[in-house]
């Protein structure tokens, strides 16, 4: 079985919060079915997966998604922030995240 390690992670400070969420949440869905709309065109299919592609990165945004690294393999992780663990995936190991808020 594998050992439980603790990595320790600084929170960022939201500068905008619950306006972030306001604005690209309804931005995501638009795009995503905009995008989805243009893929049943001929045309349209690669500008589609594009604007797809974006509306995913712009949930991620709004989700304020983190990027921690595995003590194990040094592997790049996004997790949301605030969460208490995570599961590596590339070697499957359990991590514990503490978070530290950040000195003013």
């Amino acid at each position: 079985m594998a050992e439980i390690q603790t990595i320790e992670v600084v929170m960022k400070r939201s500068k905008t919060g619950w306006a972030r969420k306001l604005i690209f949440f309804p931005m995501a869905a638009f795009g995503f079915l905009g995008g989805a709309l243009l893929c049943l065109t001929i045309v349209g299919i690669i500008p589609g997966f594009f604007i797809m592609a974006g509306s995913v990165g712009l949930v991620m945004a709004g989700l304020n998604y983190r990027q921690v690294k595995c003590p194990n393999c040094k592997k790049k992780n996004y997790v949301v922030s605030a969460v208490e663990d995570f599961k590596c995936s590339r070697c499957g190991n359990p991590t514990i995240i503490e978070w530290k808020k950040p000195r003013p």
